[in-house]
Formats: C-alpha cells, structure tokens, sequence
C-alpha cells in the first residue's frame, strides 16, 4: 500500500518501478533500474530450461520455423486427405515434418505463459505441464500420428478422417498475423488484407479438395455419374480422371469452386454438399466484407495500439530515452492491449454503490499488480 501511495504522487519513474518489481522483469528489477535486459525475465527468474514466450532468440527462431511448417500442413492437409492415391512423391516425401511438430509438443511443456486472470507470466513447470495437458496436448498428440500409414495398414475410411485434426496447427497462423498487426514496424493495412487473402485462398482449397473427394468415394462402376467423371470441357473428356495429373484434376476442382457455371453437381451427395458450401461462402463473404469496411472505417483496438505504440516511440527517440526504460514503457503498454477488460471506465454505467464495493475489492483483495494498474489509470 505504501508503493501504491507513492505511485499517486510519485514520478514515471516510480510506477515503472513498481511495474518492474512486480513482474520481476530483466536487470531492472534486480539493479533498480540500470543494466542490460530489462524487457525479458530473466534465467534467475524462469530458472534452468523454462523460455520465456518472447524471451531468447533461439526459441523466436524455433516458433517462425514451426509457423512456415504449420502453413505447409495447414494446406497440405486436404490434398493428403483428398487426392491420397494422386499425389505426387515429392509431397508425400515431407511427411517426416511430424517429427518437427511432435518436439514441439514436447518443447510446450518447457514455455511459459500469461495468466488469463492475473496477466502475471508463470514459469513454474508444475503449473505449466498440467495446464497444456488439459489444453491443446491431445489435438497436438494426435495430430502428429502418422494416420495416412495406419490406413494403409487397416485401410478403414475413419482412419484417414483423423488426419484432419492437423487443421488444429492453423492456431500457428493466426497468432502470425496478431503479431504482425500489433508490430508497428509493419503495415498494418498491408498485414489484414493478407489476412483476409489468405482466409478466402484456403476456403476455396478446401472446398476443391473436399469436392474430389466426393467423386472419389463413389463406386468404380458409378463414376461417370459424377461431378468430374461426367465432365467434357470442348474435346476433352474426364471419364478416366484418375489418369489425369495431379494438377490438371485439382485446378479443375478449383475452377468447380469459383463457380462459373460450366461444371455443376451431378449425384445427390454433391448437390447437398454445393448447398451446403454456398451457405458457408455467404458466411465468409460477410466475414470479409465486415473486415474491409473496418479497414476502411479505421478505429479499430489494434489500430488505436499501434497509433499509440507509434506516438510512444517518437516520444522515446526525441528525449533519447535508455533501452531499459524504453523496454518497460513497451511492456506496459503491451499489457495494457491484452488487459485492456480490466480498466475502470468499463464500470462507468455501474451505480456508485457498486463501483466502491469492487475499489475496496480490489484494494484488498486483488493482487499488486492490479492496485498498480488502477491507480496508474486513475493518476
């Protein structure tokens, strides 16, 4: 409480302070304030083999290396599920990737994380090993199982629908693209509408393969009574499609996808299935749409973060500020983004009765952290 009296009417350089003994970050804490690495906790803190999400280079490397092969397996995914007698050896060849994905499975239980309720980053490993046990271990277990091998061994249609639970790595993705957006460094107008490319390009490759799958299912003797069994684009007939090249018969089922009209659904299964996908791209379209007129309209949470990241920064550079301040004044700010539910003027519509029940709460009841947060809001 003391700390928290002298942050009211204290300098910058003493809410820093308090920020920096509370998460215990860098030589800061430990030198009051001077010395190298005052952004990162330090090994002293995280001890012997825990990384810091953020925190060394090697494992910065390790998770943009685990990005591009989530890219690989995210798309990779519908073609092995899809075109699994058709794919060329080349493709079939990096399926040793799983390897890479299954010791960074291994490698989670080793990373710490932020406290959804406290922000508070955690690095003790027994806190750290059961929480991703009960997270997204399974999905990451059985994603990195050879599944395509045990249907050649049991050859049982189930076997080969678990491959799709490899989707589960396009998580990878995403959080790219939220580091990208809140990364002043790059365009953030540039970084959504890749984004949103990158969504419409692989709905339309899903939906290609899921349409080959489709003809692929059907009885040997049926097969002319498909979608791409029945097609005759000018002189060319695809009555023995199986014959065809890989890329000619996948190019063909995006040209399906877009639509122009030339191929249509022939059998019942496919003709639900466009139903079905028509409504889903309705879906998509609004997702897009809406996404574009925020571009447009601007104003958004992370665009107001990055302006104010921007501000920050041009202040910094103009007063020259140190790197170790530099560094607390960005983490901060970047806890202020993933705490932001956390400000008081969210109670602004409470009754005046209830807001001081929740003050006096968390004044004596919540951690330091959140004092300091409030007060520091209030100052």
């Amino acid at each position: 409480m003391n700390e928290v009296d002298d942050s009211l009417h204290g300098t910058v350089g003493s809410r820093l302070s308090l920020f920096s003994k509370e998460f215990g970050s860098g030589s800061y804490a430990r030198k009051g304030g001077g010395g190298r690495g005052a952004l990162w906790i330090t090994r002293e803190c995280y001890g012997g083999f825990v990384n810091h999400p953020n925190g060394s280079r090697w494992y910065r490397c390790w998770v943009n290396m685990i990005f591009m092969w989530s890219i690989y397996s995210t798309f990779f995914t519908p073609l092995e599920f899809s075109f699994f007698k058709g794919l060329p050896d080349h493709m079939t060849n990096l399926e040793c990737i799983q390897f890479v994905f299954f010791a960074d499975l291994i490698l989670q239980f080793l990373v710490a994380y932020r406290d959804p309720h406290t922000y508070k980053m955690v690095h003790n490993k027994k806190s750290i090993a059961p929480r991703y046990a009960k997270g997204s271990f399974a999905l990451d277990a059985l994603g990195c199982i050879p599944w395509d091998i045990i249907y050649k061994v049991r050859r049982r249609e189930l076997v080969r629908c678990f491959i799709w639970v490899r989707l589960y790595r396009a998580r990878n993705i995403k959080a790219f693209f939220e580091r990208m957006e809140r990364d002043i460094r790059v365009n953030y107008l540039f970084t959504r509408i890749v984004k949103l490319i990158t969504v419409e390009i692989y709905y339309t490759h899903t939906t290609a393969c899921i349409l080959y799958y489709l003809a692929t299912t059907v009885p040997r003797d049926v097969e002319g009574y498909t979608w791409i069994g029945s097609l005759q684009m000018g002189s060319y007939n695809y009555d023995h499609f199986r014959e065809i090249g890989f890329w000619k018969r996948y190019v063909t089922s995006l040209y399906f996808v877009f639509g122009f009209g030339d191929i249509h659904a022939v059998n019942n299964r496919e003709m639900i299935f466009v139903m079905v996908f028509i409504s889903f791209d309705m879906v998509v379209g609004v997702y897009l749409i809406g996404n574009i007129t925020t571009l447009i309209v601007k104003g958004s949470k992370t665009e107001r973060f990055r302006g104010r990241m921007a501000d920050l920064i041009k202040y910094m550079n103009q007063n020259r500020l140190g790197k170790d301040i530099t560094s607390q004044i960005k983490s901060h700010l970047r806890l202020q983004y993933e705490s932001s539910y956390i400000k008081s003027s969210i109670l602004d519509d409470i009754p005046v009765a209830v807001r001081s029940m929740v003050c006096r709460f968390i004044i004596l009841k919540a951690p330091v952290w959140v004092v300091a947060s409030y007060v520091l809001e209030k100052s």
